[in-house]
């Protein structure tokens, strides 16, 4: 397993400054992008679209803390933390709302779709405008519950330094706000989703 951290000569940690790695990524990128060795021999110029996708592959990756703590829960224990299909009691509430909103767009949509006439498409607009606020409100819930685990995460970060008396206990941690993150990301997606849909003449 390429480890994305090493590659990018970060420290492999839950926590990375957006500003710190997006520089590291442009500096090492600029280095050897492919535009820099368009002259030189096909092998060389293979070798640097090679290094330049494998930087890239990695800053994709650790740009996000959902997948940034996926690949380091694998190169910690590895292999990649065990599904779990329960939703954590303390998200219930906010996925019952994720579940409300989107089945009554999804109703909504359904009960107008087929429409051509211009006259019908824009009176939907207008129409689904109220949804479009719950949406937008339910989105402001999840925006706000990601900051809070990000704060969480910054927070386990501060200790990482420190040598756990129990380095399972820690990463199941990291696997916990893993799967929080990924739930966030999921509804995110489907309220998104719904929203595009919804503006969508």
């Amino acid at each position: 397993m390429t480890d994305s951290f090493r590659l990018l000569s970060l420290p492999r940690r839950p926590w990375l400054d957006p500003e710190l790695l997006q520089n590291t990524f442009l500096e090492r990128s600029r280095l050897c992008h492919p535009d820099r060795v368009h002259e030189a021999g096909e092998t060389e110029r293979k070798d640097a679209h090679d290094r330049y996708v494998a930087l890239n592959a990695a800053f994709q990756q650790l740009r996000e803390p959902r997948t940034r703590l996926l690949h380091l829960i694998e190169l910690e224990r590895g292999h990649p933390p065990a599904d779990v299909q329960e939703i954590p009691h303390e998200t219930t509430d906010l996925f019952m709302k994720v579940g409300q909103v989107s089945r009554e767009v999804d109703q909504f949509l359904k009960a107008h779709a087929g429409h051509t006439s211009a006259i019908l498409k824009a009176q939907r607009l207008l129409q689904a405008q109220p949804l479009v606020a719950r949406l937008q409100e339910v989105q402001s819930i999840l925006n706000d519950w990601e900051q809070h685990l990000v704060e969480d995460l910054k927070r386990v970060d501060a200790s990482w330094d420190t040598p756990p008396e129990n380095p399972d206990l820690r990463l199941r941690d990291l696997e916990q706000l893993y799967r929080l993150l990924s739930y966030q990301d999921r509804w995110a997606r489907q309220l998104r989703e719904r929203m595009f849909l919804l503006s969508t003449p």
